[in-house]
């Protein structure tokens, strides 16, 4: 099909054409379980020092496990509380479990 055939009623068909290999794909196998402790890393600014410590010293607790692509995971803090935002498993690394 050329561009100059779309139109606003085939829109949606070009676009699952184009893009169904993404749509279709599966988030695959989670890198952390619910229970398991970890850290969240820490901004670093572009002429931040590299040899400071790139994860915080909080550990949080994975609550939800979002199956989206790529995956995504709901934290609450030890004491219990709720963080707000979501994080990819790029952002997090796990915590050394007390045992």
């Amino acid at each position: 099909m050329s561009p100059k055939d779309v139109t606003d009623k085939n829109a949606g068909d070009v676009f699952y054409n184009l893009y169904k290999d993404i749509i279709n794909a599966a988030p695959g196998k989670p890198k952390f379980k619910i229970g398991q402790r970890v850290h969240v890393s820490g901004k670093k600014t572009i002429f931040a020092k590299g040899y400071n410590q790139q994860y915080g010293s909080d550990v949080y607790i994975i609550k939800e496990i979002i199956m989206t692509n790529p995956i995504t995971y709901k934290l609450i803090a030890e004491d219990g509380e709720d963080v707000v935002s979501t994080y990819y498993a790029a952002e997090l690394t796990a915590a050394a479990s007390i045992d």
